[in-house]
């Protein structure tokens, strides 16, 4: 039985609400929006400068924002990567989003749009990371990220991701794998080419400054 594109984008957000709960844009708040920054900057001026390294580092900060009660405006999703000079791929860095711990220690009612960002930020990072690739922080994952690797590599997998071999020792890679559960440190992530795009899907929703 042929697939039609209409059925493949069902297929794809099915498969995300049921493997791992996704924020889709149709469920983001009125308030909420996402705010995508890109800067360069010297090599020396980064905070993990080796010493040695010249050249520019580029860098993109994700930040997801919305109106909480008593608040405003106000960042509750994070995500920073960077590329290198020494690695042609873009490098996810920092990620967090705000938690059930800061909502009951400011006696704030979670929102539901604060839930399941994550996929979406990664989401959003791959089609801005284009052709170049993304891939997983080079000193270290956390649970949560592994389980967004992981998910890619498990559900997605050329269905709307691409996936390619990183070899060992490069992009900061260690010179061989630990384990089974580590292979998402030696894959690089692109989305696939014709799949629907998460940055027009949002529409107003996000912002590039």
């Amino acid at each position: 039985m042929k697939i039609t594109r209409g059925q493949l984008r069902k297929i794809i957000k099915e498969s995300l609400l049921s493997e791992m709960p996704a924020r889709q844009p149709e469920g983001l708040d009125p308030s909420f929006y996402w705010e995508v920054q890109r800067f360069s900057m010297d090599a020396s001026e980064d905070e993990e400068w080796d010493g040695i390294a010249e050249g520019n580092v580029e860098t993109v900060h994700i930040t997801g924002n919305m109106v909480l009660p008593g608040w405003g405006d106000t960042e509750i999703a994070h995500l920073q990567m960077k590329k290198f000079l020494d690695c042609p791929h873009w490098e996810i860095k920092n990620v967090s989003v705000r938690g059930d711990r800061f909502y009951k220690n400011h006696k704030i009612k979670q929102p539901e749009t604060a839930k399941d960002l994550g996929p979406m930020m990664y989401d959003i990072a791959m089609e801005i990371a284009g052709e170049d690739g993304l891939i997983s922080d080079s000193t270290g994952s956390s649970a949560d990220a592994q389980r967004v690797w992981n998910f890619y590599l498990k559900n997605r997998a050329d269905v709307d991701v691409d996936v390619a071999e990183l070899s060992p020792g490069s992009c900061g890679r260690p010179s061989q794998m630990s384990g089974p559960e580590m292979t998402f440190q030696f894959r690089v992530y692109r989305k696939k080419s014709g799949s629907p795009s998460i940055i027009d899907a949002l529409g107003d929703k996000i912002r590039f400054v």
